[in-house]
């Protein structure tokens, strides 16, 4: 836990985040230090897994978006060459 100082520009940085009104912000203030210190690590890992949640769904659409690509050139290949090979080709319509 860091120093009385610091906890409590951390907590005050975190109750303006919180826009709580000014009655439950004093019962908030009123909090020992040891809550403080656990609201403040527990808001501090609701952001940190938010931001593995979006990073990896970023990840997983970039993913799927390669893979999509490249199906989508395998596919024109394959068409290309099923169209060269069929009967029809060279022949007048």
């Amino acid at each position: 836990m860091p120093p009385a100082e610091k906890l409590n520009s951390l907590f005050e940085d975190l109750l303006a985040e919180m826009q709580l009104a000014p009655d439950r912000r004093e019962a908030m203030l009123a909090l020992p230090a040891t809550n403080k210190w656990a609201l403040i690590c527990q808001h501090r890992l609701v952001e940190v897994s938010f931001y593995h949640v979006k990073f990896g769904f970023i990840l997983w659409l970039l993913t799927f978006y390669l893979l999509f690509v490249e199906y989508c050139r395998k596919r024109e290949r394959l068409v290309a060459v099923h169209w060269f090979k069929s009967p029809s080709f060279g022949s007048i319509n």
